[in-house]
């Protein structure tokens, strides 16, 4: 008698501890250098940056639960560093990463390195040393777009959509963005589905091509002719 063969994979008992950025610590606006203590035979790890807090807690079963995070980018790296908005060596991220929103004044940015077992999004690990968080300095001197159409919370059906936001004194271009709430394993969070770079301060969206039935939130980000900027507040909208 014979039977196939499968793999055994043994989690580590240890979760990486974060470097850089020093927590709580702030950053020049641009882009940023993620690095991390490495876990003694862990061959990957699963980088992710939220703009929103990022809260863990433990379920009645003591397994680790994760709620708030908005990624607005993710990567599955054979390293203990990564560059925020590069390239996902595991080609998982890429298609939803999108064109990563720059990092602005305002959000306090959280992000994660758990252990992964083997490149794959399904083999990360929830076990968690901690989230670390850092701000970035305001060096555009620009207002905040105010975000117009849909009206919050809305309940919106069309196969079109039209976003639209105010101009802003100084800015160059607007990097619209859109992300789906969802829930896996219990941890809720949102991930990015949809982003543009425009000119104007109107979006006509294909709703129905893009969206499924869900909770969605969108902002604004008004940037400058260096790529700096800020970002409007998050406005929520369920699709149907």
């Amino acid at each position: 008698d014979s039977s196939l063969p499968f793999f055994l994979i043994v989690e580590a008992t240890e979760a990486p501890v974060m470097i850089s950025p020093q927590n709580g610590g702030a950053i020049p606006a641009g882009s940023v250098q993620l690095s991390w203590e490495p876990v003694l035979g862990v061959p990957y790890h699963h980088v992710l940056l939220s703009d929103q807090e990022i809260v863990i807690d433990e379920d009645e079963n003591g397994d680790t639960v994760i709620s708030g995070a908005n990624i607005i980018w993710q990567a599955i790296v054979p390293a203990s560093s990564a560059e925020y908005g590069a390239w996902d060596p595991s080609g998982f991220f890429n298609d939803m990463n999108g064109t990563p929103p720059p990092l602005v004044p305002g959000p306090v940015y959280n992000w994660l390195a758990p252990n992964n077992s083997g490149n794959n999004p399904p083999l990360t690990r929830r076990r968690q040393a901690g989230v670390s968080s850092f701000p970035v300095i305001d060096e555009s001197g620009l207002d905040a777009p105010e975000l117009l159409l849909p009206a919050p919370d809305d309940t919106l059906s069309a196969e079109q959509i039209s976003f639209s936001w105010s101009a802003v004194a100084g800015a160059s271009h607007y990097h619209f963005y859109l992300s789906r709430v969802v829930d896996s394993d219990e941890s809720e969070g949102a991930v990015g589905v949809f982003d543009q770079i425009s000119g104007q301060t109107l979006l006509d969206l294909p709703a129905s091509s893009l969206m499924v039935d869900s909770r969605y939130l969108w902002k604004v980000f008004a940037l400058d002719e260096t790529g700096q900027g800020v970002a409007s507040d998050s406005r929520g909208f369920v699709y149907e």
